[in-house]
Order: structure tokens, then C-alpha cells, then sequence
């Protein structure tokens, strides 16, 4: 277990690529199941969504990550990476997400945070930094490509969430 959470961890610092985690379907479940849970768990304590709303949006948040990730590997014919690769971005999420919630809980209802914003930004370039990183690991492409991946992912996943979740987008 020390092994697995501190390839995770080098993963985030961006020390080891996707391929260093485990490449079994059950280790991916396992990552998606504890993801879904972590995404749900944070959207309920936020104290705008119920149960049902936030699991929702964590579902299609991630269809879409991992359908998006599924094209764009079968695009270059590297399916086989898909499991890796999907694990990499669930778990470097997980990690993200738990660092980002703090900074959720104490912003104030007016917004005026400057030190939360700018925490909130620097975890955002982290995440974007990070998925980019594992999709030019995954695709073997440049990191100018698989940032402008990794923002339309982003972008898909957010709006495919609001547009579920009856938001404006």
C-alpha cells in the first residue's frame, strides 16, 4: 500500500508517468469506485447538492473524462493504455480534489478571498499541468497538445455536468 500511495504521489509531482501504476481493470474499478465516492462526499458537504445531484455530476464528470480519454487513445490506436492511463488521471484527481476542499469549506459567501483565490487558481494550473502531463505520457504527443486536451476534457466535463445538473452552462 506505502508503494502504491507514494507512486501516486510521484505521479502528482510529476516524478513517474500513468504506466507506473497497476494496468488490472480491478485496480481501475477500485480507483474509479474511491474517486466517485471522494467527488460525491465532497459536493454533499458543500451543502448545495443532495445526495442524488452530487453523485450525478461526479458520474458524468467522469463518463466524460474517461470516454474523452478512450477516443483520444483509440484515435492513436493505444487502447491498451487506456486503464493505466485512466487510473492516473482518477487517482491524481483524488489528491487534488482533497487539497481543493479545504479552500471550498472556508470560502467565504461573499468571495472576497484573495489568498483562497489565489490557492484555488494554483491548484486549478496544478490539475491542468497534471492532466496534460499524463496524456502526453499516454498519447506520446507534445505537452502543448495534450494541454489543449486536457482544457477541452476540462471543459467537457463541466459543461456535460451543468447541463445534467440543469445549470446554465
Amino acid at each position: 500500500m506505502h508503494l502504491l500511495l507514494s507512486t501516486i504521489w510521484d505521479l502528482c509531482r510529476f516524478q513517474r508517468g500513468p504506466d507506473a501504476l497497476p494496468s488490472a481493470p480491478g485496480f481501475t474499478a477500485l480507483v474509479l469506485g474511491l474517486n466517485l465516492f471522494l467527488s460525491t462526499l465532497i459536493g454533499m458537504s458543500l451543502g448545495e447538492r443532495g445526495l442524488v445531484t452530487a453523485l450525478s455530476g461526479a458520474v458524468v464528470a467522469t463518463a466524460v473524462l474517461a470516454s474523452g480519454l478512450w477516443f483520444v487513445l483509440a484515435l492513436r490506436g493505444l487502447q491498451a493504455r487506456f486503464s493505466q492511463s485512466l487510473s492516473a488521471l482518477l487517482c491524481t484527481d483524488s489528491v487534488l480534489s482533497l487539497a481543493q476542499w479545504p479552500l471550498l469549506l472556508a470560502w467565504p459567501e461573499d468571495g472576497s478571498a484573495p489568498l483562497l483565490l489565489f490557492g484555488e487558481v494554483a491548484l486549478m494550473v496544478w490539475w491542468l499541468a497534471l492532466f496534460a502531463f499524463i496524456l502526453s505520457r499516454a498519447l506520446g504527443v507534445g505537452r502543448p497538445h495534450a494541454t489543449f486536451l486536457a482544457l477541452s476534457l476540462f471543459m467537457l466535463a463541466a459543461l456535460a455536468t451543468q447541463t445534467a445538473m440543469g445549470g446554465a452552462p
